[in-house]
C-alpha cells in the first residue's frame, strides 16, 4: 500500500478529498434531518434521542441513499403543507 502511495500521492489526495465531502455531506444530511424531526416544544425528549440514534442505525439507514430518501420525502412534505 505504502509503495501506491508514494507513486501516487496526488491521487490519494484526491480520493481523500473526495472521502471527506461526502461525509461532510452526510453528517450535514444527518444533522438537518435530526432538526426537522426535533419536538421545539422539547427538545430533550426521549423520541428525539431514538430517532437521531436510528439515523446512525446501519440497520435501518445502510448508507447514505436511504438517509436521502428521507430527506427528500420531507422536503415533499414540506413543499405539500406550504402549497395547499
Amino acid at each position: 500500500m505504502n509503495d501506491l502511495l508514494e507513486k501516487y500521492p496526488e491521487q490519494f489526495k484526491k480520493l481523500g478529498g473526495i472521502i471527506y465531502a461526502l461525509n461532510k455531506i452526510d453528517v450535514f444530511l444527518i444533522t438537518t434531518l435530526s432538526s426537522f424531526f426535533t419536538d421545539e416544544s422539547d427538545v430533550q425528549s426521549e423520541k428525539n434521542f431514538i430517532f437521531n440514534d436510528a439515523l446512525f442505525d446501519k440497520d435501518i439507514f445502510p448508507d447514505f441513499e436511504n438517509r436521502l430518501r428521507l430527506f427528500a420525502k420531507a422536503l415533499d412534505g414540506v413543499d405539500r403543507v406550504a402549497i395547499e
